[in-house]
C-alpha cells in the first residue's frame, strides 16, 4: 500500500502530492523573481522556490482554517499582482523624457503577463495565508493600562506635548538657519506673488494658504522686511508641525505603545533628513499631510470612543479645525474629507449608531457643503481664478499618448483636439510622467478648454473606448510612483526638495527682496544639512498602508481602517489626478503616520480584544 503513497527519488521518499509541489516551485519562483524586477539567477531563484515550496504546503494546511478570510486575501492579492505586472513593464529612464523618439516608457503587455497575474495571485494568497497562521493573537487577558486615556491625551499630558515638540523645533533649527528663512520654491512665489498683490488671487494655489503666507508677510514686512515675513511663516509653520507630531508620540504612548519605541520614532522625527526639510519648506504640503495624520486620529479615538467624543466641544473644534485646514490648503481635500465621510458612514450603518455618530456626520456635512459653497460662488463673486486644468492631468495624458502614438481617434474628434493644440505639438510635448509640458505650453488654449470642458470629456471617453491599452499605459506612466512596491530605485530618489526649484530667487520674473542667506557664515554646513536625501518610495508606504488595513479586516477591526482613511484618501486622489508620476512631497502623510503604520496591528489587536467601553477614563480631562 505505501508503494502507491510514496515514491523514491535519490533515496528519500515523497508523496506524489509533495513531489508536484516541489516541482511546481520552481517555474512560480521565476515568475516571483522576474515580477519583483529582481534579477533571474540561481542565487534568487532557489531560494525563491524553497520559501514557494514551504509556503505551498503550510499554505493548504492551513487554507481550512482561514477560508472566511479568503475574499480579502483575493482582493488584496488582485490588486498587487496588477500593480507588479504592470511596474514590470515601465521604463523609468523614459518617463520624464519629452517626445516618443527615444522610444516607449511602456513596454507592451504580452500572453506571459495573464499567467503572471494568475500566478502571483495565487502565490500572493499562499503568502497572505501563511503569514496569518505565523502571526501571534494579542491575548484576551493583556489589557490596556488602566493609567492610559483610550483617547486623546491627558490635561497632564500637554507639557509633554510641549517638551517634545520643543526638542523637534530645536533638532530641525539648523535647516532654518543654514537656509534662513527657509526654503522658498517656485509655488512658493506663484502665492508670494499674489500676497504681494503683483499678481491676481487664484485658487490654483489656494486662496486661503496664499492669505495665510499674506499675513506672514504683513507681519514681517511691519517689523522689518519680507525675508523676515517669509521668515515668520517658517517658524510657524515649524511650531505647528512640531505639536502635531508631539500630540502623535503622546497618542501612541497612550495606546499602550512603550516608551522606548515613542522615544525611537522622536529620534527619527529628529534625524531623518526629510522631516526638518518639509519643516522649513514653504509648500503648502507640510502642514496639509500633518493635518491629514492629526484628522486621522480623531476619527480612531471617535470610534473607539463608540461615539461618546461627540459630545465633547473640545473634540469637534479639534475635528474641524483638521477638516478647514486640510479642505483649504490643498484643492484635493474637499474629496479626501468627503471619502471619510462616505466611510463614517457606512459604519454608523453597519454599527446601527446613526444617532450616537449624527453630530459627528453632520459636521463633516456642514463643513463640505460651507467650503463647498465658498470656493463655488463665493470665489466667483469675487472674481477668484479657479483651476480648470489640474484637475485633468490624466486624462490629457490619456488623450496625447494615444495621439502621440497614432491611436484610433475620429477626425471629429482629432480637430477638436487641434483646437486645444496644435496635433503636432501633442506628439513633441507629450511626457509620459508629467503633464506641465501640455497643460502650461503657450499653444494649449486654456480659454478654450475651460469652454468646453464638457466636450473634452466626451472627446476623452470616446477615445478610451477605442484605445483602453493606451490608456492603462498613460495611467500607469502618470501614477506610477504611488502604487508601485518594486520601482526599486525610487528609494534612491533624492531630488524631492530639489524638484521644487529651492533657488528660485535668483531667476523669478520679479525681485520681491526677499534674500536667503545662510546664518551660521558656514557653507561647509549646506553639505551637512544637504537639500538632497533619499525617502522611503511612496509604493512600498502605500502598499505598507494596504497591508495594516488587510490586517484590520482579517482580525476583526475593519472599522478601526478609519484613522487610514485620510492617507488612503489622499493616495485615491492622487490616482485620479496626480500631475506627476513621482513626487515623494504629494504623499508625505505616509511619512508622517509611519509610527501608526508599524503598531496599527498592535492597535487592532488590543481593541478587538478588549471592550470599547472607556467607563474609567471618562473622568480624564482630554484634548
Amino acid at each position: 500500500m505505501n508503494e502507491h503513497r510514496s515514491l523514491t527519488v535519490a533515496g528519500a521518499s515523497f508523496s506524489p502530492y509533495t513531489l508536484v509541489l516541489l516541482l511546481a516551485s520552481f517555474p512560480l519562483s521565476w515568475f516571483l523573481v522576474t515580477y519583483l524586477r529582481l534579477s533571474a539567477t540561481p542565487t534568487l531563484l532557489l531560494p525563491a522556490a524553497f520559501l514557494i515550496f514551504l509556503a505551498q504546503q503550510r499554505g493548504f494546511r492551513e487554507f481550512f482554517a482561514q477560508k472566511k478570510h479568503l475574499v480579502w486575501y483575493l482582493f488584496f492579492s488582485v490588486l498587487l499582482a496588477l500593480c507588479l505586472v504592470f511596474s514590470r513593464h515601465i521604463q523609468l529612464d523614459l518617463t520624464y523624457v519629452q517626445g516618443i523618439a527615444d522610444g516607449n516608457a511602456f513596454t507592451p503587455l504580452t500572453a506571459v503577463d495573464a499567467v503572471a497575474i494568475l500566478v502571483l495571485i495565487y502565490l500572493s494568497c499562499l503568502f497572505l495565508i501563511c503569514l496569518f497562521a505565523l502571526l501571534p493573537r494579542r491575548s484576551a487577558t493583556q489589557k490596556q493600562p488602566d493609567s492610559r486615556p483610550v483617547t486623546g491625551i491627558q490635561t497632564s499630558q500637554i507639557k509633554w506635548m510641549f517638551a517634545l515638540a520643543a526638542v523637534l523645533v530645536l533638532a530641525w533649527l539648523p535647516y532654518f538657519l543654514v537656509y534662513y528663512p527657509g526654503l522658498i520654491y517656485g509655488d512658493s512665489m506663484n502665492s508670494v506673488s499674489q500676497a504681494m498683490h503683483v499678481s491676481p488671487y487664484s485658487n490654483h494655489f489656494p486662496l486661503f494658504y496664499t492669505l495665510f503666507v499674506e499675513l506672514c508677510l504683513k507681519i514681517g514686512i511691519a517689523l522689518a522686511d519680507i525675508t523676515l515675513g517669509c521668515a515668520i511663516y517658517t517658524i510657524f509653520q515649524m511650531i505647528s508641525l512640531g505639536l502635531l507630531l508631539a500630540y502623535l508620540l503622546c497618542w501612541l504612548y497612550n495606546k499602550g505603545i512603550s516608551k522606548p519605541v515613542c522615544a525611537f520614532f522622536l529620534l527619527m522625527f529628529c534625524v531623518v533628513r526629510c522631516f526638518p526639510q518639509h519643516a522649513v519648506s514653504m509648500w503648502k504640503d507640510p502642514i496639509f499631510s500633518a493635518a491629514l495624520m492629526f484628522y486621522g486620529l480623531k476619527l480612531f479615538d471617535f470610534l473607539v470612543s463608540e461615539g461618546a467624543l461627540a459630545a465633547k466641544r473640545s473634540f469637534l473644534i479639534q475635528t474641524l479645525a483638521a477638516i478647514v485646514v486640510i479642505c483649504l490648503s490643498r484643492n484635493n481635500g474637499l474629496y479626501i474629507v468627503a471619502f471619510c465621510l462616505v466611510f463614517l458612514f457606512a459604519i454608523a450603518l453597519w454599527r446601527k449608531a446613526l444617532r450616537s455618530y449624527r453630530r459627528v456626520l453632520v459636521l463633516h456635512l456642514a463643513s463640505i457643503l460651507c467650503i463647498l459653497v465658498l470656493t463655488g460662488p463665493v470665489y466667483d463673486a469675487l472674481q477668484i481664478g479657479k483651476d480648470d486644468i489640474e484637475s485633468f492631468g490624466i486624462p490629457l495624458q490619456q488623450l496625447a499618448r494615444t495621439v502621440a502614438y497614432e491611436g484610433n481617434i475620429s477626425e471629429e474628434d482629432l480637430a477638436y483636439l487641434d483646437q486645444l493644440l496644435p496635433l503636432e505639438s501633442w506628439q513633441e510635448l507629450y511626457k509620459p510622467g508629467l503633464v506641465d509640458s501640455i497643460k502650461w505650453d503657450t499653444s494649449f488654449d486654456t480659454a478654450y478648454f475651460t469652454e468646453t470642458k464638457g466636450q473634452f470629456m466626451a472627446v476623452w471617453f470616446r477615445t478610451l473606448l477605442k484605445n483602453p491599452i493606451r490608456y492603462i499605459e498613460a495611467w500607469c506612466l502618470s501614477t506610477y510612483g504611488y502604487w508601485s512596491p518594486t520601482l526599486w530605485e525610487l528609494n534612491d530618489y533624492s531630488d524631492n526638495i530639489v524638484a521644487g526649484n529651492p533657488y528660485v530667487l535668483d531667476s523669478w520674473w520679479i525681485d520681491l527682496g526677499i534674500e536667503q542667506t545662510n546664518l551660521t557664515g558656514n557653507d561647509q554646513l549646506m553639505s551637512v544639512f544637504s537639500l538632497s536625501t533619499p525617502m522611503p518610495a511612496s509604493g512600498l508606504l502605500t502598499w505598507l498602508t494596504m497591508f495594516v488595513a488587510l490586517y484590520a479586516f482579517v482580525r476583526g477591526g475593519n472599522r478601526y481602517c478609519l484613522l487610514l482613511a485620510p492617507a488612503i484618501g489622499n493616495f485615491g486622489t492622487l490616482l485620479i489626478a496626480s500631475p506627476s508620476a513621482y513626487w515623494p512631497r504629494y504623499a508625505l502623510v505616509y511619512l508622517y503616520m509611519l509610527p501608526v503604520l508599524l503598531v496599527f496591528p498592535k492597535l487592532v489587536d488590543s481593541l478587538s480584544t478588549v471592550s470599547h467601553a472607556v467607563p474609567h477614563n471618562r473622568r480624564n480631562k482630554r484634548q
